[in-house]
Formats: C-alpha cells, sequence, structure tokens
C-alpha cells in the first residue's frame, strides 16, 4: 500500500519494503533477544498434499457432565464474575480458571469470587481459593500449555509485555500475593516505547506449545508497533531462552504471495487516482482527459506485470510447496481477477462513473484473494482460533481478522514437519475472529463464538459477537460440521466467551460474560457440550457452512465503510454546491445542507483545509465516534464524501496495511504540511504520511524524537512544514518540524522559554503569516483558563510570553464558561486576528486581537445548533475564496462565506 507510482519518489526507497507484507523487517523491528540465524529453518518443499496429521484413535470415556448430546447447556448463573483473558485448564480432575480480576458486575453482592476459583465436575459447582494471580494476562488469546506448565503473555506493571512459564501444579495451592507459580520469566517479547498509557507489543496472537520440540509457537497476532502491525511467525526455545523468527513455506511460494499483494496494491493506488479525480467535480471533458492522462497509462503500465504473474501462478507445482487444491484455487482467482482487469480496460475508454471504481476496486479484490488462497502459511491476522488437538501431530487454525476483512480459511500445522497446509473442506464456519477452539480427543476440535463486524456503525464499537454457534472439526476428514447454537432467548448471556476448555469424554466447559456490552452492568454464566459425532446435522452444516477461503469485508458490514458508497452516490451538477456557498449571507455560520450519503460520525478531532484539492479532511475517533482509521474527504466543488480505502479497526497502533489506527481523539495532533501537500500524523508507534490526492497513507517513519499522547502532541502547519509542539510526562518537551524530503523531524532552536504544560483541550498553536512566528495557546490545567499567550519567531528563534492586556477576564472566568478551550483555531491574516471555534461570550465568537495582544468577542454569531461551537468542532480557513468551515460530530457541518472587512471585534 505504500506505492507511490512515481507520485513522489522521495519516499520510494522506504516503500518498496512496505509494500510487501511478508517482507522481513528491519532490524529495529525485530524483538530483542532473537537468535542470530532467525528465519534460518530448513523448508520443506514436499507438496503439500501429502500432509496429514497423524491422529491416533480417541480413548474411550464417559462424559464427566451428564447433559444432552450437541446441545450448548447452561450450567450455572452468577458464580465467576466478570473477567476479561483468562487461563482456564483442567488439572487433578478439577477446572481452574484464573484472572487478574473477577468483577460483581451485576450478579448478586454476595456471590463469592476470587481471581482463581475451580469447578468440580461432579458436584457442578464452582469454589474459590486463595491464590492471588497478580499477572495481567495480555496479548494472547490462548497460552501454551506443555506438560507441567503453560506459557502466558503478561504485562508487567501495565508497561512491557512478557512471556511467563506458569507451573501448573502449584497454582491453586498457594497463598495470596506468593508467586511461586512463577516458574519462570523469558525475554520481553518486542521492544516496548513507554509513551505513558501502555502500548501493547502483541495483541490477540495464540501461543502453542509444540510437543515435537519442546517449544513455543507464536502464531498471528498484532504487532502495533512494526510497520505492518505484524513481526510474522516467531518460536520460543525455553532452553536457550530465545525468540527466533520461523517463516514457513518455500522461497518459491513466499515470493510470489508477496508480489501479488505488492501487485494488489498497486492496482488499488491506479483506482485511488481515478477516486481523486472523480470526487473533485470537474467538468466533463476535463475528467475525461484526467482519466486518459494519468489514470489509463498507470492501469495499462500494469498488464505486463499481471501477465509475469499469471504466467508464475500457471506454472506453480511440487517444488511450491503448495498442495493441488491450493493451487487450483489459486489459479482461479487470479483468472477472475485478470477477466476483471481487461473489463476494468474496457470501462476507462468510456466515461468515468462510480460503477466504474467498484469493478476496478474488484481487481485488486481478486488479486489479493489470489495470494491468500496461494500463501504458504496464514497470513497476517489478529484474533485467529487455534486449537491443539491433542491425539494427533498438530494444530488446526481458523479464521480471524485483517481489519478489513475477515476470513473463514482453515489450516493445519504439523509439529514434527513444521510445515501448513491449507484445507478446502466443503463448507465451514462464516468468517469470524475471536473464536474459542478447543482440542478433544480423537483429531475433533470444538469451534464456539466468535466476532464479526457491525452491521451498524457505532461509536467506539467496530465489532459486534455473532450468534453462538458450535462447530467440529475433524482432522481425521479435514471437515467441518455444525454442532449447535444458543437458543435465542439466551444469546445476550453469552456477550464474551472468556475462557473454555475440554474437560474430557467429548466435553468442553466454557465461562462467559453476557447480558450487557458494559462490563459494569454484566453477568457470568458457565456452559458446557458434550459431543456425539454421530448426531450431527449434515442439512444444518450445508445451510449455515458458507465456502472455504470465503472473506467479509468491513465495506459489506456496513455502507458507510465502503468507499463505493460514496462513489456511487447521486451527483449534482458540478459547480452546484459552490454556487450554494456563493450566495449564503456574509459572516453568518451556516448548517452545510446533509447529503444522501453523509460521513460517519467522527469527533474531537480538527478540521484540515486541503487547498491543493480544495476539500476539507476530517481524520478523528474516541468516544461518541466511528473507531475505523479512514480519512473523510468533503469535497468542496460536490459537497459529496468521499474514503479512501475500506475501513480497517485492529487495536491500536499499526494495523497489517501499515495505516495507523484511530481509536481515539486526534484533537489537533495532525497537520497538512503545505510545502510537499502531505497530511503529517505523529502516532503512537511512529509519524504516518497521508497523501491527500490519493486518499490514503502512503509512508511511515519509525523514527520519531517525542512519545505520543494524544492530549499533548499538537501540531500545525507553517511555511517551512508541519510543527510539533509536545508536552506533558508522556510525549515529554519537543519543539521541531517535520522535513519531508529528509524523510524525518528536525527540532527547532528555542531561546527563551513556552508553556510546558500540553493538554487535550486546553492547548493548541497557529502560525502568524503577518510575523513568521508561532502563536501558541495552552491553560494552566485542566479547566483552568490562564489566558495566557506565547510567540515562537522563526526568524530570532526567540521564545516569549506576550502577557494580553486583558488577560485577567480569561484567567478568571468559569470552567462553566469554557475559555480554556484554546485547542482549535485559525489565523486569518485581513483581520490580524486568531478566531476560535470553542469559545463564545454572549453567544459571540471569540478571537485574539494580535496586533492589540488582546482577548476580544468578534461579530461572529454562534449557530443555533447545540452541536455547533462544541468541544467536537474543528476550524478551517480557506483564505482564497474567504471561507471558514466547522467539521462537528454526528456529520453536522458549517460553514460560513466571511468578508473580513465586516467582521468587528470588542476588547473582553
Amino acid at each position: 500500500m505504500r506505492y507511490l507510482s512515481g507520485r513522489r519518489s522521495l519516499f520510494l526507497p522506504v516503500a518498496t519494503c512496505l509494500l510487501a507484507v511478508a517482507c522481513s523487517s528491519p532490524d529495529d523491528d525485530r524483538p530483542p533477544n532473537t537468535s542470530d540465524d532467525a528465519g534460518t529453518e530448513p523448508i520443506d518443499p514436499t507438496p503439500a498434499e501429502n500432509l496429514a496429521l497423524v491422529c491416533k484413535p480417541g480413548s474411550a470415556s464417559s462424559s464427566p457432565l451428564d447433559i444432552p448430546a450437541n446441545t450448548l447447556t447452561k450450567i450455572d448463573v452468577d458464580t465467576t464474575g466478570i473477567r476479561g483473558d483468562t487461563l482456564m485448564f483442567l488439572h487433578e480432575g478439577k477446572v481452574v480458571l484464573a484472572s487478574p480480576k473477577a468483577e460483581p458486575g451485576s450478579e448478586p453482592a454476595d456471590v463469592m469470587r476470587s481471581p482463581v476459583m475451580t469447578f468440580d465436575l461432579a458436584a457442578r459447582a464452582w469454589s474459590t481459593t486463595p491464590t492471588m494471580f497478580g499477572a495481567s494476562l495480555s496479548g494472547a488469546i490462548q497460552a501454551a500449555f506443555a506438560p507441567d506448565a503453560a506459557y502466558v503473555f503478561t504485562k508487567k506493571y501495565e508497561t512491557s509485555t512478557l512471556l511467563e512459564k506458569v507451573d501448573l501444579a502449584t497454582f491453586t495451592n498457594t497463598a495470596v500475593g506468593d508467586e511461586t507459580w512463577k516458574a519462570a520469566v523469558t525475554p520481553t517479547w518486542a521492544a516496548f516505547r513507554d509513551y505513558g498509557s501502555p502500548f501493547g507489543s502483541i495483541v490477540d496472537a495464540n501461543l502453542v506449545w509444540d510437543s515435537a520440540h519442546a517449544e513455543v509457537l507464536l502464531l498471528g497476532g498484532q504487532a502495533p508497533g512494526a510497520a505492518l502491525g505484524t513481526f510474522g511467525s516467531f518460536t520460543f526455545d525455553p532452553k536457550a531462552n530465545t525468540w527466533r523468527a520461523s517463516p514457513r513455506g518455500t522461497d518459491i511460494a513466499r515470493s510470489l504471495f508477496t508480489d501479488l499483494e505488492t501487485t494488489s496494491n498497486k492496482l488499488r493506488l491506479v483506482v485511488a487516482r481515478a477516486r481523486a479525480a472523480w470526487h473533485r467535480g470537474l467538468p466533463p471533458s476535463d475528467l475525461a482527459m484526467w482519466v486518459q492522462t494519468d489514470v489509463v497509462p498507470a492501469w495499462q503500465g500494469l498488464d505486463a506485470e499481471l501477465k509475469g504473474l499469471k504466467d508464475r501462478v500457471a506454472a506453480l507445482g511440487g517444488k511450491s510447496g503448495l498442495d493441488e487444491q491450493s493451487i487450483t484455487m489459486g489459479k482461479t482467482r487470479f483468472d477472475e481477477a485478470v477477466t476483471a482487469y481487461t473489463a476494468g480496460t474496457e470501462a476507462l475508454a468510456g466515461a468515468l462513473a462510480g460503477e466504474t471504481l467498484t469493478a476496478l476496486d474488484r481487481v485488486a479484490l481478486k488479486v489479493r484473494e489470489a495470494a491468500w488462497a496461494l500463501a504458504p502459511e496464514p497470513p497476517p491476522r489478529l484474533a485467529a482460533s487455534v486449537a491443539v488437538l491433542p491425539d494427533c501431530s498438530g494444530l488446526v487454525l481458523f479464521g480471524g481478522t485483517h481489519g478489513d476483512f475477515a476470513t473463514a480459511d482453515t489450516w493445519i500445522y504439523d509439529f514434527a514437519s513444521q510445515r501448513y497446509r491449507q484445507l478446502w473442506p466443503e463448507r465451514s464456519p462464516s468468517p469470524r475472529q475471536g473464536a474459542r477452539f478447543i482440542g478433544m480427543t480423537g483429531g475433533r476440535a470444538l469451534l464456539v463464538g466468535g466476532n464479526t463486524f457491525r452491521r451498524k456503525i457505532e461509536p467506539q464499537n467496530p465489532d459486534e459477537k455473532l450468534p453462538t454457534e458450535a462447530w467440529l472439526f475433524d482432522a481425521t476428514t479435514m471437515q467441518w460440521s455444525f454442532v449447535a447454537s444458543v437458543p435465542a432467548e439466551e444469546e445476550a448471556s453469552m456477550m464474551r466467551i472468556v475462557g473454555a476448555t475440554h474437560v474430557g469424554g467429548d466435553t468442553m466447559l466454557a465461562v462467559a460474560n453476557g447480558g450487557s456490552e458494559y462490563p459494569s452492568l454484566q453477568r457470568s454464566s458457565t456452559w458446557a457440550l458434550r459431543l456425539d459425532p454421530n448426531t450431527l446435522d449434515a442439512e444444518a452444516t450445508a445451510t449455515k457452512g458458507v465456502d472455504p477461503g470465503t472473506s467479509f469485508s468491513r465495506a459489506e458490514a456496513a455502507s458507510g465503510w465502503s468507499p463505493a458508497w460514496y462513489d456511487e452516490a447521486p451527483r449534482d451538477p458540478e459547480g452546484t454546491f459552490g454556487a450554494w456557498i456563493d450566495g449564503l449571507p456574509e459572516n453568518v455560520w451556516t448548517a452545510l445542507p446533509t447529503v444522501e450519503r453523509p460521513s460517519t460520525s467522527r469527533s474531537w478531532g480538527s478540521t484540515i483545509f486541503d487547498e491543493k484539492n480544495h476539500q476539507l479532511l476530517h481524520w478523528t475517533g474516541g468516544h461518541q465516534s466511528d473507531p475505523t482509521n479512514t480519512v473523510q474527504h468533503l469535497h468542496l466543488e460536490t459537497g459529496r464524501y468521499s474514503i479512501g480505502h475500506v475501513a480497517e479497526a485492529l487495536s491500536i497502533g499499526n494495523t497489517f496495511s501499515g495505516r495507523p489506527d484511530c481509536n481515539n481523539h486526534t484533537y489537533n495532533a495532525v497537520a497538512l504540511d503545505p510545502v510537499s501537500g502531505l497530511l503529517i500524523a505523529p502516532h503512537r508507534a511512529g509519524t504516518h504520511v497521508y497523501d491527500p490526492a490519493l486518499g490514503d497513507w502512503v509512508d511511515f517513519v519509525p523514527t520519531q524524537p517525542f512519545g505520543y499522547d494524544l492530549y499533548s502532541v499538537k501540531t500545525a502547519s507553517t511555511p517551512v512544514g508541519v510543527v510539533a509542539w509536545t508536552g506533558g510526562p508522556s510525549a515529554g518537551g519537543f519543539f521541531g518540524k517535520f522535513v519531508a524530503d529528509k524523510h524525518a523531524w528536525e527540532a527547532l532552536p528555542v531561546m527563551g522559554t513556552f508553556a510546558s504544560l500540553v493538554g487535550g483541550d486546553e492547548s493548541g498553536m497557529v502560525y502568524d503569516s503577518k510575523r513568521n512566528r508561532m502563536l501558541m495557546f495552552a491553560a494552566q490545567g485542566y479547566e483552568d483558563a490562564g489566558g495566557q499567550v506565547w510567540a515562537y519567531d522563526f526568524a530570532s528563534a526567540n521564545a516569549t510570553a506576550l502577557e494580553p492586556t486583558n488577560r485577567a477576564f480569561i484567567d478568571n472566568s468559569p470552567s462553566s464558561q469554557a475559555l480554556n478551550r484554546v485547542r482549535e483555531m485559525v489565523y486569518i491574516e485581513a483581520l490580524d486576528l486568531v478566531l476560535f471555534v470553542q469559545m463564545w461570550v454572549d453567544n459571540q465568537q471569540v478571537g485574539y486581537d494580535v496586533a492589540n495582544n488582546r482577548w476580544v468577542k468578534t461579530s461572529l454569531a454562534r449557530h443555533a445548533s447545540q452541536q455547533f461551537g462544541s468541544v467536537d468542532c474543528g476550524i478551517a480557513f480557506d483564505a482564497t475564496r474567504s471561507r471558514l468551515y466547522s467539521l462537528c460530530n454526528y456529520a453536522e457541518n458549517f460553514v460560513m462565506r466571511a468578508v473580513p472587512a465586516n467582521i468587528t471585534t470588542t476588547p473582553l
């Protein structure tokens, strides 16, 4: 996704590696304490159709629970408390459940619970233990269970992720505060940057004990600090106490996968060029010329690349290490891509339309599907489900999420040969992530629960639970079968399965939280399922299952997450929207008309004006906001919205596509660089760069000389680039600029001092173009306005406090007046005025009179909407057309046709 097609060559050296999802990570992306020979394990080229797990017959034993077969049965409620990540296993005939905490939720106050509890299968009852499990489980969906111990990811003092060995024999027998169960502490998994708030180095991976080699396998998961959100597969050797990279598959298959992914991204970014032209609102003749001179040559330039890939796919055979069925599936998908590419070439010869863009996007999608069908090992994903089969020589892996799509692919892995094989069963469960997968006897495993993408965009909740189902995978037949579902009236009680384990006799036990999405309102319950493989419903398998390898796009889940939804929106005649603004009354804030396909809800962020492309950009998240990571474009020629890619949502940090998350407020921590025309966004793992013309993130700079804290990193546009001002205990003190052609931040010299406190709503800065200086505003503390103003002069590097003449008015204002909100502002040179959008006196907009060094009340009246002027709103100024814009929450947006000569001010 980092391919610029020659558009801006300054980022191409980094783009070369970032394109390849499977390419080797740079040295600073590799975890410490890894062996020098990482990634050098021998690769077996034997075709994978010869790979099968060796399974012995399961030992016959009766179920420890007398319950109906193939039915999810509720055992109890209100017993274990509300838990997060848990460690759950069978030990000496009892089920052990452990987690750092067991909160009461809405359960009865007299319920006895403890962090560690045991379940007596004969009595069907939980009991508390005196053990305190002090570790904070983090990073892995499941632990790796060795014969006498479990390896778990924990977060030490909420700062660094560790792999710790838990002695199972002593686990339930130690006193509160006694950590003798902690048998060993292994090296920190990955380089951890303490930016103030916990930033886990691995998220929702799976840990597996490889019994053939006595090692721990790390499968899947997100490494949010890595450039592409993953370090790949790793193995931990307990004897050597080291991690090593452990890629699987032949060089032929691995290089083909990388090249297919690369071409898919190239295709997608060519479509981005066409999308930019389409939404610009160009006259038909200009649009046609743009397409023929810019888009068509780039599109046709990929013809030879696609033909080369087609030849490589067609030539695949035994030396690739791939099985025949995967090769057939990959060829079919790539042939579909070539057919779609030919149709796209023909479509580009005609008039461009929104439907054309959708058809062109389909080509990139099909190439990516071919890559995943031909992958030598499971491609990057979060929250896959993995089951170790106790009677077999390996494991089975299913599904997971890539952030923009979820998958339903099934893989087996053989411990002895250390090889994967992707399976193509007749039917499989639908795409899902986070399901519990429990290894049973006889080569069988039960998949229970799981999540999918929300069908309706809601604040901070990108995903939702699927209706609870149980599916059986049989390694001896390599087929899936539907087992059971939870009755509709019980569905709410299984909002999240927090732990599950095999308890003998083809029976599993699970613990769930439910009743509400809010933990404080939840209740716990215990469930069990006894499997009878001889009485399964084949018809239900056929109707409820999907084709193997099916993927489910976030764009299919909710229309606002789909570029096509905006591309295909009905269009007004060109120039209609601009003419409407030209006809507005002067100096009056007016609500923008609600368009048929509005943006998803964005909140607590800045409004950014892009002069070159005549559009507004909005990228922010947090509560009351869409939690995905798309930048919303409002095109000012047409009044229409667009997004440049299918929305993604994973954990905090970098996604598998190399994009940053937007799970929280950005405030004014992102700004447009007028030098390069790119959007610069300091972030948790480094600095991201966004091209507003392409509608996508095009670069990532891992070296950032300051930590990131969403409350205390402020940026602003200046003629020398984006300037960053950081402070507070998390981000540290930095004042400098981002130099695009050097690909780096540079500190600016500072003589004197300015505000050391940089808070969320209580600080911001703006460029004073009349004097070539920065004006910086910061409150004295939370809801403590202060009223001070600082200036930084670029020529002299002097920083001074300006002491406004009527600073006391701001300083003495009550917090209810919110005059501490000096966050969102613009400088209007014609008025020599800094105008704030979140500060109001007598319903008149507040500003700072630069020439007279005083706070003023302007003649600009507040709009009647309760949304306008709130903490949700940003502000931007189009100096060329003299228009003010303010993007707020719930797609409520405002515009003013400003006539500066008729705006008056009154000192406060």
